[in-house]
């Protein structure tokens, strides 16, 4: 596993050795407590009660020790878990939200859906169930090497007459605690085999509800607007459907497991005093005896009960496991599952002049379907180019154009050292104060307080300055045209040499548009636009324009004016 040899492994190993340590610290004292209850019975029924007094000392030392160890060991093993999650989480958020794989993943197939809550809370499970898991094995292994010899001893020989002879069979406790362990746990095991496919199909159901309520609380505004909340309700109730019957689902698998384990963790209380007891009645055992051995015998069976104790753990893991590999395994294989399947991809190469080249450029959907057929253009820098007809095709060029589209054949030549900005018709606006919501993606390390209130004025939202340092969810506080003014604010502070706007005066009324198209000209006469739109824009602005036009099926691509000179 990478944490355990990347570079943290040395703080990972010496979290997990003191863990070890401490858990050997906690099997000995339990060891220590078996030997005293031998001692406290066997004094009360010598009625000693000088050994007694001595005995009730060296109990609160027994406490106070295993106080402490577990103390400490429950601060080492939570933070080796928080570690482990944190170290996973950074490593699975920097291979996802980079590169656009998050959205690329999207057009893959597979089973990856819900990567919020994969990283969330599968991240979570899988690292916490882990650490209790192998803490609980480890530790359940040494009780039973432990016990084990403890109860060799105690068993002593025992006779099982053969006919018309005798097999003496020693340590006879041990085999009947083995014996007793393996049938409960098979039993348990075929009963629990439901829970995997139980708990999986839970945390995905889980997991889209989750998702439908976020994208709703999103999307608040626009559900609003068209007074949709009767359909919002009803796909609620449908994902929480699917959740009830998952749950159910769940429940009948642990229904009949703990059907079973509940009555079978009961007998190792009495099946070993039962056994024992007629040595005890002839008076070949001390009553201290007979009581170390049931311990023992509790304690073996226990340890070795470890697969029926934590089934249900190990279900929920692995579970969780699946689910984070399923989404590792899918932002590893977008960029090498074409080349497997033998699929071109567009080529993006870094060019050396200041334009942006498309050569043959055709573009495909991730099943190899054409969207656009092969084309070729040059935009040169400081051409202002509007693009119209077929608003899918268009939006697929742009994102094959930016590196977000890999699916197709063509090169594109991407202008030297250029620094572009995509505007679409919903801005990103994360959430946190207004002011680094502007300041995005550069973040308030390149913004000026002085250039943000300008910025401000300038697409005529100064009564938004008194509240740039205030958290809001800005999406679904402000308006959709005071969202686009602060899009073409947010310009303002990174004066981008490349802008495209794909409809990003589609929520401004026409007063807004006339605003935005004048803060382009006037802010931006040397800068390179690119744009579509819904409706027609400013046609004195554009000195080109293309047209792609769906032809059987395939959009084609054709420059309908020539270049202003």
């Amino acid at each position: 596993m990478p944490y355990w040899s990347g570079e943290e492994r040395w703080r990972a190993i010496a979290l997990a050795a003191f863990l070890v340590l401490l858990t050997g610290g906690q099997v000995i004292l339990v060891v220590a407590l078996n030997f005293w209850f031998e001692r406290l019975f066997d004094s009360l029924e010598q009625r000693n009660f000088h050994r007694f007094v001595m005995l009730i000392g060296a109990f609160f030392a027994i406490l106070a020790a295993n106080v402490a160890v577990v103390t400490v060991h429950l601060r080492i093993k939570r933070r080796l878990q928080i570690a482990w999650r944190d170290w996973l989480t950074r490593r699975l958020i920097g291979e996802w939200m980079a590169d656009g794989r998050h959205y690329l993943i999207t057009h893959l197939p597979g089973e990856h859906d819900n990567p919020d809550g994969r990283i969330a809370e599968d991240i979570r499970v899988s690292t916490e169930r882990a650490v209790e898991l192998m803490h609980t094995l480890f530790y359940c292994l040494l009780l039973l090497i432990s016990f084990t010899s403890i109860l060799w001893e105690l068993s002593g020989q025992t006779r099982i007459p053969l006919g018309s002879t005798e097999l003496l069979l020693p340590g006879y406790l041990v085999w009947l605690a083995i014996g007793f362990s393996a049938t409960g746990s098979t039993i348990a095991l075929l009963l629990g085999r439901p829970l995997v496919r139980a708990a999986n199909l839970r945390q995905s159901a889980e997991a889209d509800f989750r998702f439908g309520l976020a994208d709703a609380r999103e999307k608040s505004l626009a559900i609003a607007l068209v007074r949709s909340e009767g359909d919002v309700r009803e796909r609620f109730g449908a994902f929480f459907r699917r959740a009830v019957a998952a749950w159910d689902r769940q429940t009948t698998a642990l229904t009949h497991l703990f059907f079973f384990t509940t009555g079978w963790s009961m007998l190792p209380q009495v099946f070993p005093i039962l056994v024992v007891a007629p040595r005890f009645i002839a008076g070949t055992v001390t009553l201290g005896a007979l009581m170390q051995t049931a311990q023992a015998f509790q304690q073996m069976t226990g340890a070795l009960s470890w697969p029926i104790d934590n089934i249900a753990v190990v279900a929920e893991w692995r579970a969780s496991v699946e689910r984070v590999q399923a989404l590792h395994q899918a932002i590893r294989r977008w960029a090498t599952d074409m080349g497997r399947r033998g699929r071109a991809t567009i080529e993006l190469v870094p060019g050396e002049g200041t334009d942006l080249r498309l050569e043959a450029v055709s573009v495909n959907n991730p099943e190899s379907e054409p969207i656009v057929g092969p084309f070729d253009a040059e935009i040169r820098r400081g051409d202002r180019v509007f693009l119209s007809g077929d608003q899918n095709a268009i939006q697929h060029l742009l994102m094959a154009a930016l590196g977000l589209w890999p699916w197709g054949s063509g090169r594109v030549l991407l202008p030297k050292s250029a620094l572009l900005l995509y505007m679409p018709a919903q801005p990103y606006f994360p959430m946190g104060t207004l002011r680094e919501a502007i300041c995005q993606p550069a973040g308030l390390r390149d913004c000026e307080p002085g250039q943000v209130r300008a910025a401000l004025e300038q697409v005529g939202l100064p009564h938004l300055v008194a509240r740039l340092d205030k958290t809001e969810i800005w999406e679904q506080t402000l308006p959709p045209h005071e969202l686009a003014r602060l899009g073409f604010a947010r310009l303002l502070l990174r004066r981008p040499h490349w802008i495209l706007l794909a409809d990003a005066m589609e929520a401004c009324d026409a007063a807004g548009e006339a605003d935005m198209m004048r803060l382009l000209r006037e802010e931006f006469s040397e800068a390179t636009v690119v744009a579509y739109s819904q409706r027609p824009l400013d046609e004195r602005f554009f000195g080109r324009r293309f047209s792609v036009k769906r032809l059987d099926g395939i959009a084609v691509v054709e420059e309908t004016q020539a270049p202003s000179a």
